[in-house]
């Protein structure tokens, strides 16, 4: 391609160079279709190398090398988020958050699951959480994101971890990750592998009804009566959700958010869009029937259907979807 572009593009006489591409003039529009067309076939951490041809190929490229972005809570955290505060609030990068639409953060393992667990951590380390920088610098991270027009958000532990997200955070922090969950410009959510999820998280997510997908997968919520906020307007919620992926979560706990177990301090949530359902757990006769009737609710819209690892061995001869 490069090689095509010098032909077409004479030099100009006065400056001799024994690199072309270094008085290669482009449009900024076509290095933009260039970038683009890159960028449809390859993933966007292999355009870093383009990002060093020249400041236009560096300007169409960054709209793509930090449109995901995550966060891995571990021993060098606090680092990683100093420095990415430091990226984007850099003068000469203006307008660079407005280009982050995936948000994706990683909680540690064991190992560095609480945060009052500090004694097996470096020196170093220790240091930083006794003085709450190590808690500080994930947070402002967090709040300069919540400035961009995040599409995607995903909370992730390790499949072994079920870290405890209360546990992990300070009070401030789990906030900000609310505020985040429940952004307006926020399509798609993805939590994984979190043990006594606050039930207001979720809550507050369905209230928002910005979502066209939700996905839970070996999520535990705790919730307990006295901290639920009890919504007095249990007026219904026509929910926007298009594709809701379920497994290894508590039926019971799914329909009490979804204001379709008793008792529940939630309104009724209808999925009049649901075009796409999957759900992965072990049922009793009860739960099986309850989900099966909230199938049937959305049997005219449906496209995809999964249900597997069920313990289930009846039948459902009353129940035809079409």
């Amino acid at each position: 391609m490069f090689a095509k572009l010098r032909e077409a593009i004479p030099f100009p006489n006065h400056r001799k160079t024994t690199d072309p591409l270094q008085t290669l003039a482009l449009p900024q529009e076509i290095v933009d279709l260039i970038i683009d067309e890159f960028a449809s076939e390859i993933s966007p951490k292999a355009l870093q190398p383009y990002s060093l041809v020249s400041k236009a190929f560096h300007a169409s490229c960054r709209r793509y090398l930090f449109s995901e972005i995550e966060i891995v809570v571990d021993g060098l955290s606090h680092l990683r988020s100093q420095n990415l505060i430091n990226v984007l609030k850099n003068p000469h990068n203006v307008g660079l958050i407005s280009t982050v639409r995936s948000l994706r953060i990683v909680f540690p393992s064991k190992k560095y699951r609480t945060k009052w667990d500090i004694f097996r951590l470096p020196r170093w380390r220790r240091i930083l959480s006794i003085k709450g920088r190590w808690e500080h610098s994930f947070l402002n991270v967090l709040n300069l994101l919540s400035q961009a027009p995040l599409t995607t958000f995903t909370l992730h532990a390790p499949r072994l971890a079920l870290v405890n997200l209360s546990g992990t955070v300070d009070d401030r922090t789990m906030e900000a990750l609310r505020s985040l969950c429940a952004k307006p410009s926020l399509h798609s959510l993805r939590l994984s592998n979190l043990n006594f999820l606050e039930e207001t998280l979720l809550t507050k997510v369905i209230l928002a009804n910005t979502l066209l997908e939700l996905s839970l997968n070996n999520v535990a919520l705790g919730w307990y009566d006295d901290e639920v906020n009890h919504n007095p307007d249990l007026t219904p919620i026509i929910s926007r959700i298009e594709k809701l992926d379920v497994r290894s979560v508590s039926s019971f706990q799914l329909f009490r958010i979804f204001g379709r177990a008793k008792p529940t301090p939630h309104p009724f949530v209808a999925f009049p869009r649901l075009r796409s359902f999957v759900f992965s757990a072990l049922c009793g006769e009860f739960e099986m029937q309850r989900i099966w009737a909230f199938i049937s609710e959305m049997a005219d819209t449906l496209e995809t259907l999964e249900i597997e690892d069920l313990n289930w061995t009846g039948k459902f001869d009353h129940l035809h979807l079409y």
